[in-house]
């Protein structure tokens, strides 16, 4: 007897972990962004992500895919915001201290 209920379909292994597998890619993928430069790894990462989005059965399953590969992309690049404050203070310091310098010597406080 056939019944369509009980038939199992193969699945790749790589569809068991799919939230975790797009997360990792989404990592890696950001390093092809400023200061690695490594392309060749946003180009895999997206191509294999793809790949996943190709295979799958459900909207809710592309839509967890993309979710994880954005995330991962995302936290993974937020270095830049450490770097930006970085480069911040250091001309801030400048600029305040040059604009106090000059109102110091505007209205005469140091004389």
């Amino acid at each position: 007897m056939y019944h369509e209920g009980k038939v199992k379909r193969r699945k790749i292994f790589i569809f068991k972990y799919y939230f975790l597998i797009s997360f990792l890619l989404g990592f890696i993928g950001s390093l092809g962004l400023a200061p690695y430069n490594i392309f060749i790894f946003a180009i895999f990462s997206l191509s294999i992500t793809l790949y996943l989005l190709e295979k799958t059965d459900s909207y809710q399953k592309a839509f967890c895919i993309g979710f994880f590969y954005g995330l991962g992309f995302y936290l993974s690049s937020l270095y830049w915001i450490s770097i930006s404050f970085k480069i911040a203070n250091s001309n801030l310091r400048r600029w305040t201290s040059c604009f106090l310098g000059c109102n110091a010597k505007f209205f005469n406080v140091n004389s």
